[in-house]
């Protein structure tokens, strides 16, 4: 072997000659990677996933969803599509179609986490509980005793004005229903009685003998007591509000970061660019 042969050799496996090799290699991985990412902008996997997601859709309800429902498939996976670019800016880039949505996840936890939430103080949370009052107000509670008759309304009548004269009561035993409901929720009454006996039952007051239907017939009750909502007091529940306060906190930054996200990505879906085809 020559001089020259051997000199080439060495400068081959000179270390700093090596290094920038790996170098150029890392770059061009980079600028492969950035560009397939920047493919993606011009919408046809966006295209395809609400495309996918309808056809299940399809499948499912044999017809074509109304406008409503397309347009939550459509935000849906608008919302998606931006976290997932979000993601790829992160060097997260998904692996397999089955894990989008994990990675999709993984990044609004990402952000909301970006979120601040020491504890803003006093003032600010009870103007936030001020701004909320729905959610920091308690709901009635009832105690009341009841007899089910069935569709027997007629029965249930009489019934009402014999116990009203003094004589006792009695009702079928068919279905698993108590006959003392104790301090029990509006929402509770709901469950199990049906929303429209909870809210007639709203109307009554302490010591009424009525009958009411609900959702498994006709019932004579009596109540025994009444507990109005009201608000909660600030002191004993400061850490709910906190945490109500938090929760929005949140809510509110991802919404904006997420409309950032589409923005920036510059996500555009129009409802002309899905084929109907598939429904056939």
């Amino acid at each position: 072997m020559d001089g020259k042969s051997q000199k080439r050799i060495i400068n081959l496996r000179n270390p700093v000659f090596q290094f920038f090799v790996i170098g150029i290699l890392l770059f061009g991985i980079d600028y492969w990677n950035t560009a397939r990412s920047n493919q993606t902008n011009d919408g046809s996997g966006l295209r395809s996933n609400v495309q996918s997601e309808i056809n299940k859709y399809y499948r499912v309800w044999s017809q074509f969803p109304d406008s409503s429902i397309m347009s939550t498939i459509i935000n849906r996976e608008i919302e998606k599509e931006a976290l997932l670019r979000k993601a790829r800016d992160l060097r997260i880039v998904e692996s397999s179609p089955s894990i989008r949505n994990q990675i999709a996840l993984a990044t609004k936890q990402f952000i909301m986490a970006e979120v601040n939430l020491s504890d803003p103080g006093d003032s600010i949370l009870k103007e936030y509980m001020e701004d909320n009052l729905h959610l920091f107000r308690s709901e009635e509670r009832y105690s009341f005793e009841q007899y089910y008759f069935d569709q027997d309304k007629k029965k249930a009548q009489i019934k009402k004005i014999r116990w009203r004269e003094g004589h006792g009561v009695n009702g079928s035993v068919e279905i698993n229903l108590k006959l003392e409901y104790k301090n029990v929720s509006q929402k509770y009454v709901s469950e199990y009685f049906g929303l429209d006996f909870a809210v007639e039952l709203k109307s009554f007051e302490k010591g009424d003998i009525e009958i009411l239907e609900s959702i498994w017939g006709w019932h004579l009750l009596k109540v025994y007591e009444i507990v109005p909502g009201h608000i909660i007091d600030f002191k004993e529940n400061r850490l709910m509000v906190l945490n109500a306060w938090r929760q929005d906190e949140q809510k509110n930054y991802y919404e904006k970061e997420l409309q950032s996200l589409i923005k920036e990505f510059n996500i555009d879906f129009r409802m002309d660019s899905l084929m109907k085809e598939g429904y056939n």
